[in-house]
């Protein structure tokens, strides 16, 4: 994420896994998810580690890009998560 886009967001350390209730209501509003990918893929050994997991373990693999309104990329998030205990939903409006 830019840190010109999002002032203040360098004083949450570390920042908080649901980022966007750190992010004021006026930035929030002002950029749109544009795309996404989500796969399944075995754990690496950081993963392992991180998420207390046996090698090779299914995870749910997320990637997102979130684009201005002005078209200009102002996030990328990749995400690993492990699927025992995890739900991934999606909104589309």
């Amino acid at each position: 994420m830019p840190a010109a886009l999002f002032p203040g967001l360098e004083k949450h350390d570390p920042l908080p896994n649901a980022l966007y209730r750190a992010l004021p209501a006026r930035v929030r509003h002002q950029y749109r998810v544009d795309r996404g990918r989500v796969a399944g893929r075995p754990a690496r050994k950081d993963d392992c580690r991180r998420l207390n997991l046996e090698p090779g373990a299914p995870l749910l693999h997320i990637d997102r890009v979130a684009i201005s309104l002005e078209g200009a990329r102002v996030e990328w998030r990749s995400s690993r998560c492990d699927t025992t205990h995890f739900v991934y939903a999606v909104t589309l409006s």
